[in-house]
């Protein structure tokens, strides 16, 4: 159950790497990721029978869910950003709008990683 999810939410975290101009695969690897996901949930509980309250793995779950549609409005907010930094006429200041944007891609997988760790120990902890 859990290394199919640790495979899709590792393309999720290596997504922002994706150079800009790839525009389509920015903006549809979330969105497939995201259906990925449903189709991952649902088939682990239809083995298990109901249960009251969540479990382990759908705490695990909700937070791929948030990543995910995180992605996705980073990858929306740096598509627009990234087309405002080219239409800056002075050089040095697109250079630096574009390296901006740059630190923001490059501090979201670690970003992620730790938000992962953390959440996975409450909802282990809180289970």
């Amino acid at each position: 159950m859990v290394q199919p999810l640790a495979v899709v939410m590792t393309m999720v975290i290596l997504m922002p790497k994706l150079e800009p101009q790839v525009r389509e695969v920015r903006i549809g690897t979330p969105v497939t990721i995201l259906l990925t996901l449903i189709f991952l949930q649902q088939g682990y509980k239809d083995t298990l029978p109901p249960l009251p309250s969540l479990t382990f793995i759908d705490k695990v779950y909700a937070f791929s869910y948030t990543v995910t549609l995180v992605t996705f409005g980073l990858s929306i907010w740096m598509l627009r950003r990234t087309n405002q930094a080219h239409l800056i006429h002075d050089p040095k200041q697109r250079a630096t709008a574009l390296g901006r944007l740059d630190l923001v891609d490059n501090l979201f997988a670690p970003v992620v990683m730790v938000s992962a760790v953390l959440a996975t120990v409450v909802a282990w902890s809180t289970s």
